[in-house]
């Protein structure tokens, strides 16, 4: 019974060791559009328990190739960025990297067509 008790003991203590160091790791989020796309219109957003840039912005008209930098922690991470293309037409490729590792990808070919990249963990 005793020898039950202290594997279980054991067990939740690597858990809380381990749920911490989740908790405080430090991610640097890279958001990136490019393409050939005239006048862009960017939508990216952070949601993170830790701390860090939690929020939203919204660009519009903007010139490719675009990227934006954040650090992040958290057991809770939920990032996003969209990128639509305008009734000129041309290409958009969205990128999400979180600490130099690609996350999420996607590219659209064609007017009023948007790219979405999204990661949560």
């Amino acid at each position: 019974m005793a020898v039950g008790f202290s594997g279980c003991v054991v067990t939740v203590t690597v858990a809380g060791v381990a749920v911490d160091h989740i908790a405080h790791e430090h991610h640097t989020v890279v958001y990136t559009v490019t393409g050939t796309s005239q006048g862009t219109a960017i939508t990216y957003a952070t949601l993170q328990e830790g701390n860090g840039q939690n929020g939203s912005a919204e660009l519009t008209a903007t010139a490719l190739p675009w990227t934006r930098t954040i650090s992040a922690s958290g057991l809770v991470t939920i990032y996003h960025v969209s990128a639509d293309v305008g009734r000129g037409g041309g290409t958009a490729t969205c990128t999400i990297t979180d600490n130099g590792s690609l996350v999420s990808e996607k590219t659209v070919v064609g007017a009023f067509r948007s790219a979405d990249c999204n990661r949560g963990g």
